[in-house]
């Protein structure tokens, strides 16, 4: 069944290949809808063939948090974050479709998230998104909300825009991810993590430390609870309150040990663990505050800045081995990793997803780069705004993959209100990018 959305009947549906559509040469816009996790969010990105070289512009963007009612469960609740889109998307849609019309936007596309995320939060934007499609008559365009995070720097960047072939370091609450972006429909993966996100490990951590979350995620309220505001006079630098307490007696009180450092020896050489893992982080932390009930304030503090320390740190030695292309194995199946070939070509390391907002998380990886000779490459991240989730990097994906005639569009006519054009697809790697969906016969169902 669909999710609070009403959808008229139409005759068919068809798929329409719109490389060639006529509205990539001239003025349009793209309506994004974004609702994989908790967050709802509708964007307009505006387009204008005609001028060469203009950037695309945001011409309508909103999003809807649910903050508040998901810090009662300690995390975000997929019954809560439901609720919240279907009690939002439809105001957010009409809002941003008056908005094409009073500005005199011609509506060319509708992309929405298909996957990866939480099923039943990916459906009510399908719904929406398919609703729009029908009652305006434009194509339907379902994106990889990771590939979307992936081009988000190509988008809105104050500098030069990444080139391929470059790194992407793809880090959320939900994903962590290493990857070789070659082009837009190209992006292979080197290291994911074998247990949990990077982003999951630290909202635990500042749960365990009871941090409030002040109207921002848990993972961000530590970022800003253990700094050291007193020492962080450049706003550039993050120092950490850690930084300034006697390294020999944070020993003595805690020890954190950064998880995959120890290489694997096979047949005599040295081998990296390519692959991330963070729970066991999230484990230390709680045994020491059992284990040591008696920290105070300031080592409670230091604790969680050595906790994002050694999770960045484990992020930023993944990426120089990786431009390096040392020896590597799978940190799952240990078996031996090919690099792509090129990877001493990257223009950039590309630094997107909602923890990539953190300022520890870019110095650590800076600093990492410099030590190892890579000074030369470029963190390119998206503003802070683009870090989340969004609905503006959905539009954006969509004319990406529209461009290289990589996007197949859905036109929907007709159809009865229990079935969808296409389905979630809540587990989607990049790797599949172009592989369809596992969906039923649409237009054999409508006859």
């Amino acid at each position: 069944m669909r999710h609070g959305v009403g959808f008229a009947h139409l005759r068919t549906t068809y798929r329409l290949p719109i490389r060639h559509h006529r509205f990539l040469r001239r003025p349009y816009s793209i309506l994004g809808i974004e609702t994989s996790c908790d967050d709802t969010c509708v964007s307009v990105l505006s387009f204008n063939a005609s001028e060469k070289g203009g950037r695309p512009k945001i011409a309508f963007e909103r999003i809807i948090r649910s903050l508040d009612l998901n810090e009662m469960h300690g995390g975000i609740h997929p019954l809560v974050a439901l609720e919240s889109h279907k009690r939002n998307i439809t105001q957010l849609i009409n809002d941003a479709i008056m908005h094409c019309s009073r500005s005199k936007l011609g509506l060319g596309a509708i992309a929405c998230t298909q996957g990866p995320g939480m099923r039943r939060s990916l459906e009510v934007g399908i719904d929406a998104a398919q609703t729009c499609s029908a009652r305006l008559g434009v194509p339907l365009i379902g994106v990889h909300h990771m590939q979307a995070h992936a081009l988000t720097p190509r988008l809105l960047n104050d500098e030069k825009s990444p080139e391929f072939p470059y790194l992407s370091l793809l880090v959320s609450g939900g994903h962590t991810l290493l990857v070789h972006s070659q082009a837009v429909a190209d992006h292979r993966i080197l290291a994911t993590t074998r247990d949990i996100a990077i982003g999951d490990m630290i909202d635990k951590v500042a749960r365990l430390l009871n941090v409030s979350w002040q109207g921002q995620m848990p993972g961000a309220a530590l970022e800003s609870w253990c700094r050291d505001a007193s020492a962080s006079e450049n706003e550039k630098a993050y120092i950490p309150l850690s930084a300034s307490i006697d390294r020999a007696h944070l020993a003595h009180r805690f020890t954190l040990t950064r998880p995959l450092h120890a290489k694997l020896n096979i047949d005599g050489q040295r081998h990296e663990r390519m692959g991330f893992s963070f729970s066991g982080l999230g484990t230390q932390v709680e045994r020491i505050l059992r284990r040591n009930g008696d920290l105070t304030a300031v080592e409670r503090i230091a604790l969680g800045g050595e906790a994002m320390r050694h999770a960045f740190e484990h992020a930023a030695v993944k990426v120089v081995s990786a431009l390096k292309a040392e020896p590597a194995v799978d940190a799952r199946t240990c078996e031996r990793l090919t690099y792509p070939s090129g990877m001493e070509k990257c223009n950039a390391l590309v630094v997107s997803g909602g923890v990539a907002r953190n300022m520890y998380l870019r110095q650590i990886l800076r600093q990492h780069l410099e030590a190892a000779g890579f000074a030369r490459i470029p963190i390119i991240c998206p503003p802070l705004e683009l870090c989340s989730d969004n609905a503006t990097m959905i539009a954006w994906a969509a004319f990406e993959m529209m461009r290289e005639g990589l996007a197949e569009g859905v036109h929907c006519r007709s159809l009865p209100t229990e079935r969808r054009v296409f389905e979630a697809r809540p587990k989607w790697s990049l790797t599949d990018l172009l592989t369809r969906e596992p969906t039923r016969n649409l237009v054999q169902q409508a006859s």
